[in-house]
C-alpha cells in the first residue's frame, strides 16, 4: 500500500528475488481502499508504506493489525527510506509470509475437510448450510439437505477389504461432487454416510427429481483398483428452512427419510 507510484514496480522486483514470482500483486494508493478489500479478499502480506496519505503514520499500522490480526505487515516510511524494499530482510519477510499462509491454508484444510475423501467434514458442513438458510429465508427459495448411505457397504468390506471399501468410499465423493452444482456442499459424516446441501431448489418436486437423478447416476459401477463395485444408495431428503432450521433437525428428518429408502429397496431385492 502506497501512493508512490514506482513502489508496485520496486515490490514486484522483491518478489521475483524473494521466489514469489507467481503471487499476486495488488497495489492500492490508500489506508482506505486496503481496508475493503482486506475484508473481501484473502491477503497473504501487506506492505505499508506510512507516508500513504490516509495512513496518519502509526495509526495506519495499528487499524490493519486490529482489523487483520496475524497478517504480516512490513512497514517502511516511503521512497526516502533506507527501504526495506532493498534490503535482504525483507526478502526473508515476504518468504516468511508466504510459507506461514501456505501452512495456515493447510491447516485450515484438515480441520475442515475429510482426511479420506478430501470432501467437508461436520464443522464445514454446518457452517454452510447456516449460511444458505439464512439464504433461504431472504429469498424464498427452499433449500434441500440429502442424507446418503451406502447400500451393502459393509459386504464390500468384508469381501474385498477395507483398502477396497476405501477407494468406494473416494469414487463415491468423487461422482457427487461431479454431479452437483460448484456452490452445492458434499460432506462426509463418518463411515458410509454422506450429506449434500443445495439451495434454491425451487420445491418437493424438483428436491425429489434431483434426488432419483443421483440415485441413478450413483447407481453406475465404481472402478476402483483392481475392481468394479456394483453398489446403489438409499437417500433421504430434507427441506429447509420448512423442516428445519439447523443441521440436527434436517439431519434427524433426512435420516428418516433414507430409512424409508432403505426399506424400500430391501422389498424391491425380495421381490
Amino acid at each position: 500500500m502506497s501512493d508512490h507510484q514506482q513502489e508496485p514496480v520496486e515490490v514486484g522486483r522483491l518478489l521475483r528475488r524473494s521466489g514469489l514470482a507467481t503471487a499476486c500483486l495488488e497495489h492500492t494508493a490508500t489506508l482506505a481502499d486496503a481496508v475493503g478489500r482486506l475484508a473481501d479478499q484473502v491477503i497473504g502480506a501487506v506492505l505499508l508504506d506510512l507516508c500513504t496519505a490516509d495512513a496518519e503514520g502509526l495509526c495506519g499500522l495499528v487499524r490493519l493489525q486490529s482489523i487483520a490480526p496475524g497478517l504480516p505487515i512490513l512497514v517502511y516510511a516511503g521512497p526516502h527510506d533506507a527501504s526495506p524494499l532493498d534490503q535482504a530482510h525483507a526478502v526473508t519477510c515476504l518468504q516468511r509470509a508466504a510459507r506461514k499462509r501456505e501452512q495456515d491454508r493447510r491447516l485450515a484444510h484438515v480441520a475442515t475437510h475429510d482426511r479420506l475423501t478430501g470432501l467437508a467434514n461436520r464443522w464445514l458442513l454446518e457452517e454452510r448450510l447456516k449460511r444458505a438458510i439464512a439464504q433461504a429465508r431472504r429469498s424464498g427459495q427452499a433449500g434441500c439437505v440429502y442424507f446418503f448411505d451406502l447400500d451393502d457397504f459393509k459386504a464390500v468390506n468384508d469381501r474385498l477389504g477395507h483398502e477396497a471399501g476405501d477407494h468406494l468410499l473416494q469414487s463415491f465423493g468423487n461422482r457427487l461432487l461431479r454431479s452437483l452444482r460448484a456452490t452445492d456442499t458434499v460432506a462426509r459424516l463418518g463411515g458410509d454416510e454422506f450429506v449434500v446441501v443445495m439451495d434454491r431448489i425451487g420445491d418437493r418436486t424438483n428436491g425429489e427429481r434431483i434426488r432419483t437423478r443421483l440415485q441413478r447416476l450413483l447407481s453406475l459401477p465404481h472402478a476402483i483398483p483392481g475392481h468394479e463395485v456394483q453398489t446403489s444408495a438409499s437417500i433421504g431428503m430434507a427441506l429447509f428452512p420448512d423442516e428445519g432450521s439447523d443441521l440436527d433437525a434436517l439431519l434427524r428428518v433426512s435420516d428418516r427419510a433414507m430409512y424409508r429408502d432403505k426399506q424400500r429397496h430391501a422389498v424391491q431385492l425380495g421381490s
